[in-house]
């Protein structure tokens, strides 16, 4: 699956249906990341945070990253919200995250997305997409 094509798509989809989204953050916040704040500047904050939280757990630099005090709640924050909380082991220390999907196991993730013109509305990954899927997030968020 190209999740960078269905994100890019589905953004291009939800500005076009209601101009609801101008931002790739909020966006995310929303639809991939299930957050529900009703405040557009709270979603792209939130929407940010959680795309620095999957960066620096996919490049195991957690502890590099919580060395800011603002970081380390972020990152507190963010592992403890349904997006990463089922998706994370930590062995001794949360402050250590990394990534939980092994082998042929799937994870289910419920988003709001659109491929082409169909909906989804959740997205079942094993290990390998997993990556791929959070690598296209950031990919997209960053554009």
């Amino acid at each position: 699956m190209d999740y960078l094509k269905i994100l890019e798509n589905s953004f291009l989809k939800e500005k076009e249906n209601d101009d609801q989204f101008d931002n790739r953050f909020e966006f995310l916040s929303v639809n991939v990341f299930n957050f529900t704040t009703y405040d557009s500047s709270m979603d792209i904050l939130f929407g940010q945070k959680a795309v620095e939280v999957c960066n620096a757990i996919s490049d195991r630099r957690t502890f590099d990253y919580i060395e800011n005090k603002d970081n380390y709640q972020w990152y507190i924050i963010m592992c403890n919200m349904p997006f990463f909380k089922n998706k994370i082991s930590w062995g001794t220390s949360i402050r250590g995250a990394f990534w939980d999907i092994w082998g042929d196991d799937k994870s289910i993730i419920d988003v709001n997305l659109y491929d082409d013109n169909e909906q989804i509305t959740s997205i079942s990954v094993d290990n390998k997409e997993w990556h791929e899927f959070i690598t296209a997030i950031c990919k997209f968020a960053t554009k």
